[in-house]
């Protein structure tokens, strides 16, 4: 019969102090560093991956600290402002892409690396709303000639290179709606 030289379950065995004290310091320092080059770098105003304007430093009121809005705010202005933000979206959508996610944030991943902004189906109201008022404007200016070219979007273009079975609306059947 073997004997068991540590009685005590897995759970309870003291963890080696020096590994916990290295990934607490590892952890800390990358943390304190992190923090760091977020507060000293200037504020970016516009993210070009991203494609959309980033959140600045909100203004310190004192009804925003009563009604909490400056808390969220400053939240959110440190969420666009981290350093190293590109590094980070990159690696998390590398991550997804190693998981086989099809998706990320109402985009489609594509299979060659593309970014496909999944479309949505157009409302009908407001197609013809827009359609009226074209044909509106082309009624009034007779003189001037009119044309109109609608531009279908990347997941109609380029279906080959979308994820398998992503479910996208059939566009061509809008635009000859559209144009007839």
């Amino acid at each position: 019969m073997e004997m068991n030289q540590n009685p005590r379950p897995v759970s309870e065995r003291p963890r080696p102090k020096k590994v916990v004290l290295w990934l607490t310091s590892l952890f800390l320092v990358l943390s304190l560093s992190l923090s760091f080059f977020t507060i000293v770098r200037r504020d970016r105003t516009f993210s070009v991956n991203e494609n959309r304007s980033l959140r600045q430093k909100p203004a310190l009121t004192f009804s925003g600290l009563l009604d909490g809005s400056y808390f969220s705010d400053l939240s959110a202005y440190f969420n666009d402002q981290l350093g190293g933000r590109d590094m980070w979206m990159g690696l998390d959508l590398f991550t997804k892409r190693v998981l086989g996610k099809k998706e990320n944030g109402g985009v489609y991943l594509g299979k060659k690396g593309q970014l496909y902004l999944i479309p949505e189906a157009p409302k009908e109201d407001a197609v013809t709303r827009n359609v009226a008022a074209i044909n509106a404007f082309a009624a009034r200016n007779e003189s001037v000639n009119s044309f109109m070219l609608i531009v279908p979007n990347a997941v109609t273009v380029q279906p080959a290179n979308l994820p398998a079975n992503a479910p996208v609306p059939d566009q061509n059947a809008f635009l000859q709606g559209v144009a007839s």
